[in-house]
Protein backbone atom coordinates (compact mmCIF):
# COMPACT_ATOMS: atom_id res chain seq x y z
CA UNK A 1 0.00 0.00 0.00
CA UNK A 2 2.94 2.32 0.58
CA UNK A 3 4.62 1.57 -2.70
CA UNK A 4 1.39 1.87 -4.40
CA UNK A 5 0.82 6.02 -2.81
CA UNK A 6 4.68 6.65 -3.28
CA UNK A 7 4.25 5.60 -6.93
CA UNK A 8 1.00 7.57 -7.53
CA UNK A 9 2.61 11.09 -6.04
CA UNK A 10 6.01 10.37 -8.29
CA UNK A 11 3.33 9.74 -11.02
CA UNK A 12 1.72 12.97 -10.46
CA UNK A 13 4.85 14.89 -9.76
CA UNK A 14 6.05 13.67 -13.39
CA UNK A 15 2.77 14.20 -14.95
CA UNK A 16 1.51 17.55 -13.43
CA UNK A 17 5.23 18.82 -12.62
CA UNK A 18 7.53 21.59 -12.74
CA UNK A 19 9.08 21.81 -16.07
CA UNK A 20 5.55 21.38 -17.98
CA UNK A 21 3.80 23.46 -16.00
CA UNK A 22 4.76 27.08 -18.15
CA UNK A 23 3.14 25.73 -21.21
CA UNK A 24 0.08 24.28 -19.60
CA UNK A 25 -1.12 27.52 -18.48
CA UNK A 26 -1.94 30.81 -19.70
CA UNK A 27 0.40 33.01 -17.94
CA UNK A 28 -0.50 37.19 -18.11
CA UNK A 29 1.77 40.05 -17.41
CA UNK A 30 1.21 43.90 -17.47
CA UNK A 31 4.77 45.72 -16.23
CA UNK A 32 5.21 48.98 -16.42
CA UNK A 33 9.36 50.36 -16.33
CA UNK A 34 10.51 47.56 -15.31
CA UNK A 35 14.10 46.01 -15.22
CA UNK A 36 14.91 42.67 -16.93
CA UNK A 37 15.56 40.90 -14.09
CA UNK A 38 12.22 41.89 -12.57
CA UNK A 39 10.91 40.62 -15.66
CA UNK A 40 12.48 37.16 -15.10
CA UNK A 41 11.13 37.37 -11.22
CA UNK A 42 7.58 37.69 -12.78
CA UNK A 43 7.87 35.05 -15.53
CA UNK A 44 9.45 32.53 -13.33
CA UNK A 45 6.73 33.68 -10.17
CA UNK A 46 4.30 32.31 -12.61
CA UNK A 47 5.70 29.91 -14.76
CA UNK A 48 7.78 28.23 -12.50
CA UNK A 49 10.93 28.05 -14.48
CA UNK A 50 14.50 29.55 -14.06
CA UNK A 51 16.04 31.99 -16.35
CA UNK A 52 20.16 31.41 -16.63
CA UNK A 53 22.62 34.25 -17.81
CA UNK A 54 25.33 36.42 -18.01
CA UNK A 55 24.63 39.91 -16.79
CA UNK A 56 26.81 41.13 -19.24
CA UNK A 57 24.77 39.85 -22.25
CA UNK A 58 21.55 41.90 -20.45
CA UNK A 59 20.89 45.67 -19.93
CA UNK A 60 19.58 45.08 -15.83
CA UNK A 61 19.39 49.08 -16.11
CA UNK A 62 17.24 49.57 -19.10
CA UNK A 63 13.55 49.69 -18.42
CA UNK A 64 10.71 48.19 -20.02
CA UNK A 65 6.88 48.29 -20.35
CA UNK A 66 6.56 44.63 -20.86
CA UNK A 67 2.55 43.36 -21.70
CA UNK A 68 2.15 39.23 -23.08
CA UNK A 69 -0.58 36.62 -22.19
CA UNK A 70 -0.61 33.02 -23.24
CA UNK A 71 1.93 30.29 -22.29
CA UNK A 72 5.38 30.83 -21.87
CA UNK A 73 6.32 30.37 -25.60
CA UNK A 74 4.51 33.77 -26.57
CA UNK A 75 5.15 35.33 -23.10
CA UNK A 76 8.90 34.64 -24.57
CA UNK A 77 8.26 35.77 -28.18
CA UNK A 78 6.68 38.74 -27.20
CA UNK A 79 9.63 39.34 -24.59
CA UNK A 80 12.45 38.44 -27.32
CA UNK A 81 10.81 41.01 -30.13
CA UNK A 82 10.84 43.69 -26.96
CA UNK A 83 14.42 43.28 -26.20
CA UNK A 84 17.40 41.70 -28.63
CA UNK A 85 17.65 38.67 -26.55
CA UNK A 86 17.10 35.31 -27.67
CA UNK A 87 15.82 32.55 -25.08
CA UNK A 88 15.69 28.71 -25.50
CA UNK A 89 13.80 26.37 -22.81
CA UNK A 90 15.48 23.15 -21.59
CA UNK A 91 13.17 21.50 -19.09
CA UNK A 92 12.15 24.16 -16.48
CA UNK A 93 15.84 26.04 -17.45
CA UNK A 94 15.30 29.20 -20.03
CA UNK A 95 18.97 30.11 -21.34
CA UNK A 96 18.90 33.59 -22.22
CA UNK A 97 21.78 35.21 -24.76
CA UNK A 98 22.39 38.17 -26.57
CA UNK A 99 20.35 38.03 -30.44
CA UNK A 100 22.55 38.30 -33.60
CA UNK A 101 22.88 41.37 -35.38
CA UNK A 102 23.25 42.30 -38.72
CA UNK A 103 22.68 45.33 -41.36
CA UNK A 104 20.59 44.93 -43.92
CA UNK A 105 20.20 46.65 -47.30
CA UNK A 106 18.49 47.18 -50.07
CA UNK A 107 16.51 48.60 -52.98
CA UNK A 108 12.89 47.81 -54.08
CA UNK A 109 11.82 48.51 -57.86
CA UNK A 110 8.39 48.27 -58.90
CA UNK A 111 8.16 45.16 -61.33
CA UNK A 112 6.71 46.59 -64.31
CA UNK A 113 8.50 49.26 -64.80
CA UNK A 114 12.06 49.30 -62.98
CA UNK A 115 11.86 51.84 -60.59
CA UNK A 116 12.40 52.78 -57.57
CA UNK A 117 9.53 52.40 -55.03
CA UNK A 118 9.75 54.80 -52.16
CA UNK A 119 7.70 54.71 -48.45
CA UNK A 120 7.71 50.88 -48.92
CA UNK A 121 7.54 49.23 -44.92
CA UNK A 122 10.05 46.58 -44.14
CA UNK A 123 9.52 44.19 -41.38
CA UNK A 124 10.99 41.14 -40.21
CA UNK A 125 8.51 37.93 -41.05
CA UNK A 126 7.62 37.92 -37.13
CA UNK A 127 6.10 41.73 -36.94
CA UNK A 128 8.54 43.68 -36.20
CA UNK A 129 9.04 46.97 -38.84
CA UNK A 130 13.10 47.17 -39.58
CA UNK A 131 12.80 50.08 -42.21
CA UNK A 132 11.02 52.26 -45.03
CA UNK A 133 12.49 52.35 -48.25
CA UNK A 134 13.22 56.44 -49.51
CA UNK A 135 12.67 58.02 -52.31
CA UNK A 136 15.09 56.20 -54.43
CA UNK A 137 13.61 52.67 -52.57
CA UNK A 138 16.76 52.07 -50.88
CA UNK A 139 16.55 50.54 -47.10
CA UNK A 140 19.21 50.01 -44.57
CA UNK A 141 18.43 48.43 -41.20
CA UNK A 142 19.69 46.43 -38.19
CA UNK A 143 17.84 42.92 -38.25
CA UNK A 144 18.24 40.85 -34.77
CA UNK A 145 17.37 37.47 -34.27
CA UNK A 146 18.59 34.51 -32.35
CA UNK A 147 18.79 32.82 -35.90
CA UNK A 148 19.62 35.68 -38.71
CA UNK A 149 20.28 32.90 -41.53
CA UNK A 150 16.37 31.96 -41.52
CA UNK A 151 14.99 35.36 -40.81
CA UNK A 152 12.77 36.71 -43.95
CA UNK A 153 12.09 40.15 -44.62
CA UNK A 154 8.50 41.19 -45.77
CA UNK A 155 7.85 44.20 -48.01
CA UNK A 156 4.30 45.75 -48.09
CA UNK A 157 2.76 48.96 -50.23
CA UNK A 158 -0.57 50.09 -50.60
CA UNK A 159 -1.27 49.22 -54.00
CA UNK A 160 1.60 46.75 -54.67
CA UNK A 161 1.37 43.00 -53.84
CA UNK A 162 3.53 41.94 -50.78
CA UNK A 163 6.76 40.16 -51.08
CA UNK A 164 8.26 37.89 -48.75
CA UNK A 165 12.33 37.20 -49.20
CA UNK A 166 13.90 34.19 -49.02
CA UNK A 167 15.54 33.62 -45.75
CA UNK A 168 18.85 35.26 -45.61
CA UNK A 169 21.49 33.22 -45.34
CA UNK A 170 24.62 34.99 -45.16
CA UNK A 171 23.46 37.71 -47.09
CA UNK A 172 23.48 41.42 -46.18
CA UNK A 173 21.64 42.35 -49.36
CA UNK A 174 18.21 42.21 -50.33
CA UNK A 175 16.65 43.28 -53.27
CA UNK A 176 12.82 43.53 -54.40
CA UNK A 177 10.70 44.06 -57.29
CA UNK A 178 6.95 44.22 -55.92
CA UNK A 179 3.95 43.95 -58.56
CA UNK A 180 0.78 46.02 -58.47
CA UNK A 181 -2.51 44.66 -57.22
CA UNK A 182 -5.22 46.26 -58.95
CA UNK A 183 -7.56 44.36 -56.48
CA UNK A 184 -6.30 45.81 -53.69
CA UNK A 185 -6.69 49.34 -55.72
CA UNK A 186 -10.04 48.70 -56.35
CA UNK A 187 -10.80 48.79 -52.50
CA UNK A 188 -8.78 51.97 -51.76
CA UNK A 189 -11.33 54.22 -50.81
CA UNK A 190 -9.97 58.50 -51.04
CA UNK A 191 -12.47 60.88 -48.80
Amino acid sequence: MNVRLTGLIVSLWVGFGFPQKAEAQSLSFQLKQAGLTNIFSEIEKQAGVQFNYDTQDIHATRRYNFTSRGPLSVVLRDLAALTTLSFRKEGNRILVRPQSVRRVTGTVLDKADKKPLGGVSVRSVNGRVVGITNAEGYYSSTVSASDLENVQLEFRMVGMKPVVSKPLGSSSTVNVEMESDFQQMDELVVT
